[in-house]
């Protein structure tokens, strides 16, 4: 069985996605963070860029979805 990842602050396992923008920014991103005490542990899009291109293609009349 895998340990569970630990917070490198509190070891605390359990963690938590927090919609957040960052300063002096024009945009939302999620951060990875830990439950128990905040700390950020990975920060990720807002908006998931692969759907995004997928609803273009669409839009454009492209399947993406199968392009070799």
């Amino acid at each position: 069985m895998a340990t569970p990842s630990r917070c490198i602050l509190c070891s605390g396992t359990s963690f938590e996605l927090v919609e957040r923008t960052p300063k002096n920014a024009i945009f939302k991103m999620f951060f990875i963070q830990c439950e128990k005490c905040g700390g950020v542990v990975g920060v990720t899009e807002y908006f998931h860029v692969g759907t995004l291109l997928l609803n273009l293609g669409k839009k454009l009349g492209f399947d993406l979805t199968k392009a070799a």
